[in-house]
């Protein structure tokens, strides 16, 4: 869903009362502003507002309409104890957009220009007093028509509308974390508290009867649409690709029963029951193209951050580093049997392999084999830190024009880290940070936004660049 935007411009009440030719300017250059929100969303213009009872009224209406943020542009000086109230008691994040209407001041500059740009002022104004009363805010200073300002408000708005995604969402961790690895430790309570997030933890009982109410015309239909978006390799029989469709859908049933946002099956109990003849490698790639966050070994915390990054960009996968190419100042990233095949290479399309690793339990199971498209892509990470409180660790990367490497059968791709002292010290760096071994991956620069979403859910934010 587009961001919901309050707009609220602020000018001086003396002004309407002296001065109406530069009130109905100002508001021009309102709407001008309120325009350049919509391409970011869905806005709830005020225009050119100067007296409390009508911010207050304005933030009424925000409220009603349950808006992400609220931007606030100074078109002209105005007091700051006219919004000072109504910003206290309103519980959306803020965004100051520090702006004016001209970009430059040159030997034509008047009086006329300087009654119509001194906003910035009264920016300072409102500023300090939020500041006074620990109201969070965000500021961004630079011209409206600026595509870098453009951008930092962009990702200012995108931050916050997507912690805000997080609130309710629900994970079901089928199994458990995976004995031994304590980097993916997370308090539930602490991970609810912060990000608004659930962890459930689903019966493989209950699975299994989802499994066996699954209608052979549905594994039939499913089958029909496998073979249509995939390359199905000859070593998957009709037989190992029903029983892999099978737990799929199983899975979607019970996803849509638990209202889940995300899955965390651990592939070392996934099976327990003899119900469950197959690890759901397939459902969690499908699931993953659609939408759902994940975290491989029952790992809620990079769930979250896969659900984060979604809300940011669609292209977003989950991942992991495996190999660290020296040579080529890269790092070559796998994990089982589980991807986001919408990414893949143009070059080389997706397909249906069979997964008979002896390590893994249950009877093979059908996978999708690719290699992610190249590209500058973000990494978050989700870990607890000291204390127990939860940090996030975002960094930059370039997927690499390259493989698929010879005689892997997992999904993977290679990454150059943007890091400007090169892998070594960029993964010495990630390791001092705390970082742990799962991450969310989404195409494009999101560390922007990323750190806003993390000063807004209270979440200690650290970025490797």
């Amino acid at each position: 869903m587009k961001p919901r935007i309050g707009y609220i411009g602020l000018t001086l009440e003396l002004y309407r009362e002296c001065m109406p030719d530069l009130i109905e300017d100002l508001d021009s250059f309102s709407r001008e502003i309120a325009a350049r929100l919509g391409d970011f969303g869905e806005v709830f213009p005020a225009h050119a507002l100067s007296r409390r009872t009508d911010v207050e009224g304005a933030l009424a209406e925000f409220a009603a309409e349950d808006v992400d943020v609220i931007v606030i542009v100074l078109l002209s000086y105005s007091p700051s104890l006219i919004a000072l109230p109504g910003l206290l008691r309103t519980a959306a994040p803020l965004l100051v957009w520090n702006t004016q209407r001209i970009h430059a001041i040159t030997a034509d500059f008047c009086s006329q220009d300087v009654s119509s740009n001194h906003g910035m002022h009264g920016v300072q104004d409102l500023c300090s007093v939020l500041r006074r009363h620990g109201r969070a805010y965000h500021v961004v200073t630079g011209h409206y028509r600026s595509s870098e300002a453009l951008a930092q408000v962009e990702a200012v708005i995108s931050g916050v509308a997507a912690a805000r995604s997080l609130d309710g969402g629900r994970i079901g961790i089928l199994g458990h974390t995976f004995d031994g690895m304590g980097d993916l430790g997370v308090e539930p309570s602490e991970l609810l508290a912060r990000t608004g997030v659930e962890v459930r933890h689903l019966s493989s009982a209950v699975l299994a009867d989802h499994i066996a109410n699954v209608s052979e015309g549905r594994v039939t239909q499913a089958l029909e649409r496998d073979r249509h978006d995939f390359i199905i390799d000859p070593t998957v029989t009709e037989e190992d690709h029903r029983r892999s469709l099978r737990v799929e859908l199983g899975l979607r049933a019970m996803a849509d029963e638990e209202e889940l946002s995300a899955v965390c099956p651990l592939f070392t109990a996934a099976v327990d029951h003899p119900g469950i003849e197959t690890l759901p490698f397939l459902a969690i790639s499908k699931m993953l193209a659609d939408g759902y966050g994940y975290g491989g070994e029952g790992d809620p915390t990079s769930a979250v951050a896969v659900m984060l990054m979604r809300a940011l960009t669609d292209d977003t996968n989950f991942t992991e580093m495996f190999t660290i190419d020296f040579a080529g100042d890269a790092i070559f990233m796998n994990h089982m049997a589980e991807t986001n095949y919408r990414l893949a290479h143009p070059d080389i399309a997706p397909r249906l392999i069979l997964n008979d690793s002896a390590f893994l339990p249950g009877k093979p199971s059908v996978c999708v084999f690719s290699v992610q498209r190249p590209g500058e892509v973000t990494f978050l990470n989700l870990v607890t830190g000291p204390g127990g409180k939860l940090r996030m660790i975002g960094f930059r990367g370039e997927v690499e024009d390259w493989g698929p490497a010879s005689d892997v059968r997992s999904p993977h791709f290679k990454m150059k880290p943007l890091y400007p002292g090169g892998v070594c010290e960029f993964l010495t760096r990630y390791s001092n940070e705390g970082g742990s071994h799962h991450l969310a991956v989404g195409y494009g620069d999101h560390l922007g936004a990323l750190k806003v979403a993390a000063q807004t859910m209270g979440i200690e934010w650290v970025e490797i660049c």
